[in-house]
């Protein structure tokens, strides 16, 4: 699997600019040496991502800090410090080739927002950068499947709908990703009408229907900002499937 970079534009750097400054005035987050993390990249490049070298490969990154290190190795020069959560090496396209996939969090504060995948082109690494929606990604494992039986794997990463609002529920849009055999790319709904119809709506009616069983559960306040939010959800999902 080959691709190219991902680009980034200048109000994506100056936002995340402002992040890595409060970050490191807070103290989330930590420049990893640069010999530390030039070796992480110059060991992986002079392994070969296939399935027999699975084992030497996750040795490499055996942690989040081995990880992040790498990143930020791969990434060179940037302004923010992007810091690995979840990462693993898997085979996305069925060639036996190994890509590795990471959700990305830029404030030091845990909000995973971002997927990147790193390839192998010859004796290069490169990578593509997904999402930045602003929905946190708290499984990377389970928002990745096949899920139109083609061999191919998407990539679902959901997508705030409403302004983050701290400890209150947003709406979220569970964006799907596919390979179009250069890169991965955002897909139209309609593509994956079975995955919406079949597993993402019937989740929200579930939580629905929990919320008018047991209206005690929460307080009211929470109780109507939930109903607000999975609402939202299945409307969107509605609209966008028509």
């Amino acid at each position: 699997m080959q691709t190219t970079c991902a680009a980034r534009s200048i109000d994506t750097v100056s936002s995340k600019l402002s992040l890595l400054v409060a970050g490191l005035a807070a103290g989330f987050l930590a420049i990893p040496p640069a010999t530390a993390k030039d070796d992480i990249l110059t060991s992986l490049q002079s392994i070969e991502w296939v399935e027999e070298n699975r084992s030497d490969l996750e040795s490499l990154l055996s942690d989040q800090d081995t990880a992040s290190a790498f990143m930020v190795a791969l990434y060179g020069d940037v302004v923010v410090l992007p810091n690995v959560g979840g990462h693993l090496f898997i085979d996305l396209d069925g060639d036996n080739g190994l890509e590795l996939v990471a959700t990305i969090d830029y404030s030091g504060r845990g909000f995973y927002a971002s997927v990147v995948i790193v390839y192998q082109n010859g004796h290069r690494l490169d990578y593509q950068e997904l999402g930045g929606g602003g929905g946190n990604i708290t499984n990377l494992r389970n928002s990745i499947d096949d899920l139109d039986g083609d061999g191919d794997l998407e990539i679902t990463i959901p997508r705030l709908l409403e302004p983050y609002q701290g400890v209150e529920p947003v709406p979220i849009f569970i964006d799907v990703y596919h390979w179009n055999d250069w890169q991965y790319t955002v897909a139209d709904p309609i593509q994956y009408e079975d995955f919406y119809e079949n597993r993402v709506l019937p989740r929200i009616e579930e939580n629905l229907d929990a919320l008018s069983v047991d209206a005690a559960s929460v307080g009211a306040d929470m109780r109507a900002a939930l109903i607000h939010k999975y609402e939202v959800e299945w409307t969107e999902i509605i609209n966008a499937l028509q």
